[in-house]
């Protein structure tokens, strides 16, 4: 996790997983310090995870851009039959006007689009992804993934997106405001439709077994000597 001069974190981005989910991955990839890959087994085809954390929207543009680009090659590398969830702090606001995004959001985000939100909206279309945090009709506050110290101004920018032909195995999105974990935004969850599976260990590197009965056999006995 990079620091400034101050000692302040600027970047760095984690998954986490339990003991469980452990046994169920077959590959991760640290893309960037604010990109993550992760790949496991479930009883569906291969789940893809990445995990982002995006510039700020008063970030320099060149780099905010070289960002969205590599998330966009990132996901453009993955393969089709994946299904494939992008999440993170992606300071994007989506807002609730989905006219001629409706292949890319619902009508239930909070607020109104930045720039960021534009360039998030632009990957998900060209990538066949969902922005699901806007598909739920939930209540406001539990939409909201962001406050200010004050708790004056609340934005949505905390974001799950899932693979279009995938997205009935989401079944809702929200935050959740009790969670400590020493923040500003809202621990956010999501329930999903499938099992993780153990991931199978390779065939080539298991012990052949020998039938040594057939060693009392003469013409056998010779044959292997």
């Amino acid at each position: 996790m990079g620091c400034n001069a101050n000692g302040r974190r600027r970047s760095g981005v984690r998954i986490l997983i339990n003991k469980e989910a452990r046994r169920s991955l077959t590959e991760w990839s640290p893309v960037s310090e604010r990109t993550i890959l992760a790949r496991s087994k479930t009883n569906i085809p291969t789940l893809t995870i990445i995990q982002c954390y995006a510039p700020t929207e008063t970030t320099d543009k060149d780099m905010k851009e070289k960002f969205y680009k590599q998330v966009h090659e990132t996901i453009n590398a993955v393969e089709k039959r994946d299904l494939l969830i992008g999440m993170g702090d992606m300071n994007a606001k989506i807002g609730c006007n989905n006219e001629g995004l409706e292949h890319v959001m619902g009508r239930y985000g909070i607020g109104n689009m930045n720039k960021s939100g534009e360039l998030l909206g632009e990957i998900c279309g060209s990538c066949d992804l969902i922005i699901e945090g806007t598909i739920f009709p939930h209540k406001t506050c539990h939409k909201v993934s962001c406050a200010s110290p004050d708790n004056i101004m609340e934005n949505q920018i905390d974001h799950i997106a899932i693979s279009k032909r995938f997205r009935r195995s989401l079944l809702y999105v929200r935050n959740k405001r009790g969670a400590d974990i020493d923040s500003d935004h809202h621990l956010m969850i999501a329930n999903f439709r499938f099992k993780i599976l153990a991931a199978r260990k390779n065939i080539e590197t298991r012990r052949k077994k020998y039938n040594v009965q057939k060693l009392k056999m003469p013409s056998v006995r010779e044959e292997f000597k």
